[in-house]
């Protein structure tokens, strides 16, 4: 777990078809693969869910609901997952992917180089008024970047910092 990655522990629940459920031999995966398709690789309350970071700590037994004639069995269930949250002041290594006349515009790096700009959790703007000198800027070039706002919207694939140069 890197510097910026939190691990959190968070509730929800869950409603299976039963047909789903009589189909199954292995419950625990059925809902594990559910969750995942669901919560990893995406924004929610809590920030940008990672990649094959969840796991299920505690699951109750299964309540049969009904809804519109439908039944469904439901699970509460307790997980524990890695999240990126970037706060005010947060300082991140950011890679350059484009510098035009607004400002640069970066991706989150980390030592696997598995990220790009179109897979990065996070996408840095960092406006010209916070640059002294662009001309020493170059693609593919790493840089230390204070957070200055972040937006994240939910079931978002990416958060948006706008941040400045750090010293």
């Amino acid at each position: 777990m890197s510097d910026y990655q939190k691990e959190i522990l968070m509730t929800t629940s869950i409603q299976l078809n039963s047909n789903e459920c009589s189909r199954c031999k292995n419950i625990d995966g059925l809902i594990k693969y559910k969750l995942k398709k669901e919560h990893e690789n995406l924004c929610n309350k809590h920030g940008y869910v990672l990649e094959n970071t969840l796991k299920i700590v505690n699951r109750s037994i299964g309540k049969v609901v009904t809804h519109d004639n439908v039944s469904m069995i439901e699970y509460n269930i307790t997980m524990r997952l890695n999240v990126i949250y970037p706060c005010e002041k947060d300082i991140f290594t950011v890679k350059i992917d484009n510098i035009t006349k607004m400002g640069v515009i970066g991706y989150l790096d980390d030592s696997s180089n598995k990220y790009n700009i179109e897979n990065s959790p996070i996408l840095f703007i960092i406006p010209t008024e916070y640059i002294e000198d662009i001309e020493t800027l170059k693609k593919d070039m790493k840089i230390e970047v204070e957070v200055l706002q972040s937006r994240i919207k939910y079931k978002s694939k990416q958060i948006q910092v706008v941040g400045k140069l750090s010293k």
